[in-house]
């Protein structure tokens, strides 16, 4: 008789100790998941599909290797910390940063220097917004308009 008591225990442990691993298990698997979620919904924000910004006229001046860019940022929600310009020649491409942000509706010309691209050979500038995240970690947006250079 005391061999079917502890096989009956053992029964009862063995039962206890898969529902335990189960549990451990679920709760890995479900830190991963939260995790991805989390990082993945960060970069989700209104402001990325709203802001609109157009390039007016850009203006390059061969002395000073730099190219003048008038922008404005057209109605359209969203914060922005900053632009990235990228300015092409036919073989290669050459991106700058803005630090600065620009208001809605707000005007501005922003003078780009520029060390690769060819001066004589510029193609095309396009921009794209550099948005700031709620956890202070900056990402770039899509590119919102290019400006083809008449030659």
């Amino acid at each position: 008789m005391k061999r079917e008591n502890k096989k009956g225990l053992s029964t009862i442990v063995a039962t206890l100790l898969i529902i335990l691993l189960t549990l451990v298990a679920v709760g890995i698997i479900w830190v991963v998941v939260r995790n991805v979620i989390q990082s993945g919904s960060e970069q989700i924000s209104l402001g990325k599909f709203t802001l609109n910004l157009e390039i007016k006229s850009v203006v390059v001046n061969v002395t000073n290797s730099s190219v003048s860019v008038k922008i404005k940022r057209n109605p359209g929600e969203g914060e922005i910390s900053g632009l990235e310009f990228i300015v092409e020649d036919g073989a290669s491409t050459e991106v700058v940063e803005y630090n600065n942000s620009l208001v809605e509706l707000e005007e501005r010309t922003i003078i780009l220097p520029l060390t690769v691209v060819n001066m004589n050979n510029i193609q095309k500038v396009s921009v794209a917004p550099v948005f700031m995240l709620e956890s202070g970690k900056e990402v770039i947006g899509d590119v919102k308009d290019d400006y083809i250079v008449s030659s």
